[in-house]
């Protein structure tokens, strides 16, 4: 089973900043804080690889309500920047997504999905250093409560039918809807990512990471649209109505924008023998300027192996829905 928690929280609401758990962890831990940028360069790999036969564990889940530690993190940067790379990823996707339209079905308790609905499976021709396991494809049902709704990605074998609803889903887990709510994390909404092979290059680590914080960012509706993280790719991205902010006329302070710009925001990749780890910043409205680190195993399926955040710079839009 995938795991993933992507809590943080102000004002009691979760918000969606992506720390994750993609399946086994293994017993590594992050590099040593000495490592230089040389590490970035692609090692031999080792022959005698790692298991565990431990069961699947999640990260350890920030509280709702409370921010990550401004001292999780140390601030000498370590791997390569991939600005270009972010953006050409993340602006890719924000182009196949920006321009959808909420169809009025999916305001409706359990909607169902239509053939004609968004295909996931696109998300590919921009992140061309991923693919889905052969034999499987993206697809997506829609999870509507009397708050908001969100889609929820998962995983399914080519000769599988799509599944028409949120509760056809769960059902075919053997599961049912409980107290789900669409502005928290719903059961099974990484699972996906067990089912997503990188191709072992350090611009494929960070398309994982591009896709965990942006893949369900459409087609949200009301309490949906609290998971805003925005993938920041260097410093020029801080801007005054950046994230969303325009569209509720609100701006950045500028001693905000002065303060996220003396930050490195470029996200960096560093290879090991065995894992690559990522480091980037995300921007949410309620919350601000957070920096989160993984460290990701080579092997396919890449489990997450650990992870760690930081609240950069402190910024709340003040609105609740």
């Amino acid at each position: 089973m995938g795991l993933c928690e992507r809590a943080l929280g102000t004002f009691g609401v979760v918000l969606l900043v992506s720390a994750c758990t993609l399946g086994r962890p293994s017993q590594s831990t992050l590099p040593p804080e000495g490592a230089t940028a040389a590490d970035s360069v692609t090692p031999e790999r080792a022959t005698a690889r790692p298991t565990s036969a431990a069961p699947p564990t999640t990260l350890p889940s920030p509280t709702v309500s409370t921010l990550p530690s401004a001292t999780a993190l140390p601030v000498v940067y370590t791997g390569t920047p991939f600005p270009n790379e972010c953006r050409t990823s993340r602006d890719g996707l924000l182009s196949l997504t920006s321009g959808l339209e909420l169809p009025d079905r999916f305001t409706e308790p359990d909607p169902a999905r239509e053939p004609t609905d968004f295909d996931v499976n696109s998300y590919f021709t921009v992140l061309r250093h991923l693919s889905v396991e052969e034999g499987h494809s993206l697809d997506w049902v829609y999870f509507s409560d009397h708050l908001g709704g969100k889609p929820l990605i998962y995983a399914r074998p080519n000769n599988q039918p799509p599944h028409a609803t949120y509760t056809d889903y769960l059902h075919s887990l053997g599961e049912s809807p409980s107290d789900e709510r669409s502005y928290g994390r719903l059961p099974h909404a990484y699972d996906y990512m067990e089912s997503v092979r990188a191709d072992d290059t350090p611009e494929s680590y960070l398309q994982l990471l591009v896709l965990v914080v942006m893949a369900d960012q459409f087609h949200l509706f009301w309490h949906g649209l609290y998971n805003d993280a925005f993938f920041m790719c260097d410093e020029a991205d801080v801007q005054p109505g950046m994230g969303g902010l325009t569209a509720f006329d609100l701006s950045l302070p500028e001693d905000v924008m002065d303060a996220a710009r003396g930050f490195q925001l470029s996200p960096t990749v560093r290879l090991g023998a065995e894992s690559a780890t990522v480091r980037y910043a995300v921007f949410t409205k309620w919350g601000g300027f957070i920096e989160v680190s993984y460290e990701i195993s080579r092997d396919f399926p890449h489990p997450i192996i650990s992870g760690d955040s930081r609240l950069l710079v402190e910024y709340d839009c003040g609105i609740m829905f």
